[in-house]
């Protein structure tokens, strides 16, 4: 089944028409043209089979690339560059979605923070509660994440009730060593 991505930086969304990609495509240039604003707005195509789950999940969260279809740069409102590809050409970098499963990127930004650094991810397993943890990341200096974003309360409430619905990160997993007792 083929799926169409338009983005723009800021906005993406998930087509199953090209043509209805390519009329969203044109809207979001339209505005950008009527506003004067700097974007690059692309159509992406990928093809999953309906059983193909978790290349799917990657592409969502943008870890997979798509076939560059058509796209169009703005500078201030004036056109600089609009390309159609008639055979697809394969995308050379990988434009990671931050808000696919979060609200916002900074959330994103956070999760993937603390899914990095296992003591941090130990941190919010361990509290009680997120007012809590904030306590304890603020006392452990730990207020900024990878990419500069300062934790707030609401980010860390998103951060602990996400962490503590999630499975336990494998390396934190500890076994309990069992001893023979001799008589």
């Amino acid at each position: 089944m083929k799926y169409y991505r338009v983005t723009n930086g800021t906005k993406t969304e998930w087509l199953i028409d090209g043509d209805l990609a390519q009329n969203i495509a044109t809207d979001w240039a339209r505005a950008a043209t009527k506003y004067k604003l700097t974007d690059t707005i692309a159509i992406d195509q990928f093809i999953f089979s309906m059983r193909d789950h978790p290349r799917l999940l990657a592409a969502l969260n943008g870890q997979v690339t798509g076939l560059r279809c058509y796209m169009i740069g703005i500078d201030k409102g004036t056109i600089t560059v609009e390309q159609t590809w008639t055979r697809r050409r394969a995308k050379v970098k990988v434009n990671a979605i931050n808000s696919v499963a979060h609200p916002t990127h900074r959330h994103a930004d956070w999760i993937s923070t603390i899914h990095r650094n296992p003591a941090l991810e130990e941190v919010f397993r361990r509290a009680p509660d997120p007012n809590t943890c904030l306590l304890g990341c603020m006392c452990a200096n730990v207020d900024v994440s990878d990419n500069g974003h300062k934790l707030t309360s609401s980010i860390c409430t998103y951060c602990w009730e996400w962490v503590n619905s999630t499975k336990r990160n494998p390396i934190l997993k500890t076994k309990k060593l069992r001893t023979k007792r001799t008589t």
